[in-house]
């Protein structure tokens, strides 16, 4: 008994010896990397999304994920990006305090919602190709008055649910440029997922409108100012917070070049 209890001491004294002398970058490397990749898989949730997109992926933020529910203004880290160039940080305001989520987010002008992300590093002006998957909730001929899907400050890239002319209208700067713009040409059904993709970029076609990966409308006369926007770009409303548009979003993808219609295929 004794015996083993001197070679069990001497081992012990053998193995502290050789980790005090051992150098801590290897022992720690072996342990970070060990406990991250089992715990993440080695790739973090972010590098995921990028890895699974086109290249030029700026900003990506899937609301479908999210449990559905009625959240409040303080839970609002629910609608940070996913992944972002910029910062995700999503601003939330609304006249009840709170946001909906029911298969996406709920952005109604009933509650005056108002949704908007920073623009540095996740927008480009000069050329982009912008991704949303939503639903409506009424057709864009029974609307009492034009809604906004996209905006942003200052200078404004805008995405409207036009009830005068019953169609969806796309405007690469619609502060400076008006002549540029790419349309739907139809009217939406309720309660169906819709696959909305709009490119813009300084050869023709300046501006380009696509429905579920089809194309719509081409702009190849009348090219765009690059607009001179200000800090946030606006999700379901104009950039003063007001022509909140009824609908559910899905999802919103951002990339800082243009999508070939292959490239847009690949993404759902």
């Amino acid at each position: 008994m004794k015996k083993i209890i001197s070679f069990i001491l001497a081992f012990l004294f053998f193995a502290s010896s050789v980790f005090a002398y051992a150098p801590t970058s290897r022992v720690s490397g072996r342990m970070s990397g060990g406990m991250k990749g089992g715990m993440t898989g080695g790739i973090d949730k972010s590098e995921r999304i990028k890895r699974l997109m086109p290249y030029g992926l700026t900003f990506y933020k899937d609301f479908s994920k999210i449990p559905n529910g009625t959240y409040p203004g303080s839970a609002s880290a629910w609608l940070n990006a996913d992944y972002s160039i910029g910062s995700g940080v999503a601003t939330y305001t609304s006249t009840s305090g709170n946001f909906t989520i029911n298969g996406g987010y709920s952005s109604t002008t009933a509650d005056s919602t108002i949704l908007k992300y920073l623009i540095a590093g996740n927008r480009t002006a000069a050329s982009e190709t912008i991704v949303i998957k939503l639903k409506f909730n009424n057709t864009i001929a029974s609307l009492a008055s034009d809604t906004v899907l996209l905006s942003s400050d200052t200078k404004r890239r805008t995405i409207v649910l036009s009830s005068a002319i019953n169609d969806i209208y796309f405007r690469p700067n619609s502060t400076d440029s008006l002549n540029c713009v790419s349309r739907s040409g139809e009217d939406v059904t309720i309660n169906t997922s819709y696959l909305l993709s709009f490119t813009c970029g300084h050869a023709s076609p300046y501006a380009t409108f696509y429905v579920n990966n089809v194309v719509k409308t081409n702009e190849t006369v009348d090219d765009f100012t690059n607009p001179a926007w200000g800090a946030s770009f606006y999700l379901g409303s104009e950039s003063d917070g007001t022509s909140q548009s009824d609908v559910i979003i899905e999802k919103i993808i951002i990339f800082n070049r243009l999508l070939s219609i292959s490239e847009l295929a690949t993404i759902s």
